[in-house]
């Protein structure tokens, strides 16, 4: 049998499987009938002693929207030295079905994508045989003002002394299924005026020819809607794709090609809400699960009364609280709000604040100290401060642990820290039984470095967090490091996520699921980040909201578990960008009519919806 009960798990389980595998073409999702052709007598399989099976290491390329076949043949070696079909009297299958299926003994293959499987045939009496089957998704798309013939003038020869260079994205990066969009950018080399982008790996061959839209020195290519689509479609959850730019001139006389570099579309899309606050003095919201939809301004100085601006916040776990702070930290004016109306819940002062995980509670920090408080009256619960010397709280999903930063350095400034200057972390647990806290155990020691802006990971097992040389607020060298989330723990350096130099790679906030990838277990961070995007901020310093992968299980810690990092294209790329939270779910207002909602939404099923770009 095929793998043994492997073989009938899948064929009675596809039906099921297919929502989670989210890439099969569920037409092809049959019953295998145990060997094709029902007629007449199957070939005796006595004294069967090997399987040979045709075709061989099968390529197939998959040119349209229809599924490509291939026929297959079993041929079975006896004792008595002979060969003969039997065809009819094997179970034909593959170990990748989002590749294809067979139906009886004819491979079928989906529409969607390609990659390389195992086929495997199998006999009543033990004996199987293997090979592979490989299927290209081949797609050319011509974009622009390209000429329709413009592929040929890519057939002259290569030039090696003028080449392209890939500028964005990084090497190696893994973005999410559902990101909004992706640019592809680029310097040219001299005289090239057509170019070829290729995304290429065992199962996918996509090429796209344009013609240069200049962004700042170079090129940049972002894909349609629907062409993104098609790109993304292929390659969720798949190998990584080479992704290469090649360039000619106007008559095709010479080409040449850059060095490709490795990008990876993750399995599942992302999830939840994502709050940011920009420079301008607003708070800018994007729900994830409606890629569709505009970034919208969710609150603004004049809706919150604020002099200036508001700018530090923090959102409850399930979206419906949040705490904001306005103008000037010394400490800063606070209000929480209710997120789906925008009205004022309770109002103190705070530069720093977290949540419990139903929201009944808030910890806040003026810079110096953790007071424990009623988020509906701001009410402190229990002693005051909680710990005398603290600042930065993030409290775990579970409710269990509160991390923060203690200034090794210790002098309050009275009106209110904005930051510390050596700071170590330290964990205080909640006992949900009697309220009682313990006391503060260090997770990671200052030892002359500065520790600080910590926050868990979903699933309450790691804590991200930044390290500096010097004072937190607005750090040119801060740096992303993980640690386990158990006292004295060893943390190690995100060197993938962090990029190279001094970036000030600042903020970082997990998304709140746990997602799989390649059978591990994934989790996406946000932060803010003055590094260059590409070519369009080159130089310029002005931080903008980052995202990047990361797998904390799947060497234990002791190699770097981050990807490189990508910029986020739900924000505004002219104004500086920072402190992106994250919330389950986007708590939106309820509506009768569009003038119930705020400016740029609409009421929607009783519910304001931003509007569609």
């Amino acid at each position: 049998m095929f793998r043994g009960t492997y073989r009938l798990a899948m064929v009675f389980a596809l039906a099921a499987l297919v929502p989670v595998l989210g890439c099969a073409d569920t037409s092809n999702f049959v019953d295998n009938d145990g060997g094709g052709d029902t007629q007449g007598v199957p070939p005796n399989l006595d004294g069967l002693e090997s399987i040979r099976i045709e075709p061989a290491d099968a390529v197939l390329e998959l040119k349209d929207e229809n599924p490509v076949k291939q026929a297959y043949k079993a041929f079975g070696k006896f004792r008595d030295g002979s060969e003969r079909e039997i065809t009819t009297a094997v179970t034909f299958g593959v170990l990748d079905p989002s590749i294809g299926v067979f139906k009886s003994a004819e491979f079928v293959s989906g529409t969607k994508r390609g990659g390389k499987t195992e086929v495997e045939v199998d006999s009543a009496t033990g004996v199987r045989a293997t090979t592979s089957v490989t299927v290209i998704y081949k797609r050319v798309f011509v974009t622009g003002t390209a000429p329709a013939d413009v592929a040929k003038r890519f057939e002259g020869p290569d030039d090696p002394s003028t080449s392209n260079e890939l500028v964005y994205p990084a090497d190696g990066v893994l973005i999410p299924p559902n990101l909004l969009e992706l640019e592809f950018q680029w310097k040219p080399g001299a005289g090239f005026v057509f170019f070829e982008l290729s995304l290429k790996n065992a199962g996918t061959d996509i090429r796209i020819y344009t013609q240069c839209e200049t962004v700042g020195v170079g090129c940049g290519l972002t894909p349609s809607e629907n062409l993104w689509s098609t790109i993304v479609g292929s390659l969720r959850g798949a190998e990584a794709v080479d992704v290469t730019v090649r360039g000619t001139d106007q008559g095709g006389t010479r080409v040449g090609t850059s060095t490709s570099r490795k990008l990876l579309v993750a399995e599942e899309d992302v999830q939840g809400g994502l709050f940011y606050w920009n420079a301008a003095g607003s708070i800018i919201r994007y729900d994830f699960g409606k890629p569709k939809q505009k970034p919208t301004l969710f609150y603004s100085a004049p809706q919150a009364k604020a002099l200036f601006c508001v700018g530090c916040h923090a959102l409850s776990r399930d979206g419906k609280r949040m705490a904001v702070g306005l103008d000037i930290p010394a400490p800063a004016p606070l209000k929480v709000i209710d997120v789906a109306s925008r009205t004022e819940i309770s109002a103190g002062a705070a530069n720093f604040m977290s949540f419990n995980p139903d929201a009944s509670q808030i910890i806040t920090s003026d810079g110096n100290s953790l007071v424990l408080r009623d988020s509906t009256t701001l009410a402190v619960i229990g002693k005051e401060p909680l710990v005398a010397n603290g600042t930065m709280p993030d409290w775990s999903a579970d409710g269990q642990t509160v991390v923060y930063a203690f200034d090794e350095q210790a002098i309050p400034i009275p009106v209110g820290n904005p930051g510390v200057s050596q700071g170590s972390l330290m964990l205080i647990r909640n006992d949900a039984t009697n309220g009682s806290w313990s006391a503060p155990a260090t997770l990671v020691k200052s030892s002359g470095k500065n520790n600080y802006y910590p926050t868990f990971s979903p699933d309450n097992q790691f804590v991200i967090f930044n390290r500096a040389a010097g004072s937190s607020y607005d750090a040119p060298d801060a740096q992303l490091w993980l640690v386990k989330a158990q006292p004295n723990s060893a943390p190690v350096f995100l060197a993938n996520a962090n990029g190279q130099g001094d970036l000030g790679n600042s903020w970082p906030k997990f998304s709140p699921f746990v997602q799989k990838y390649k059978g591990r277990r994934l989790m996406w961070v946000t932060f803010s980040s003055r590094r260059d995007y590409g070519l369009r901020l080159s130089g310029d310093g002005r931080a903008q909201i980052w995202m990047a992968a990361i797998e904390p299980y799947k060497d234990d810690l002791n190699t770097d578990p981050s990807y490189p990092g990508f910029w986020l294209p739900v924000q505004d790329i002219n104004t500086g960008n920072h402190i992106a939270q994250w919330t389950e779910t986007v708590v939106k207002k309820p509506c009768v009519k569009n003038e119930d909602c705020p400016t740029g939404e609409f009421c929607e099923s009783g519910i304001c919806e931003p509007k569609v770009q």
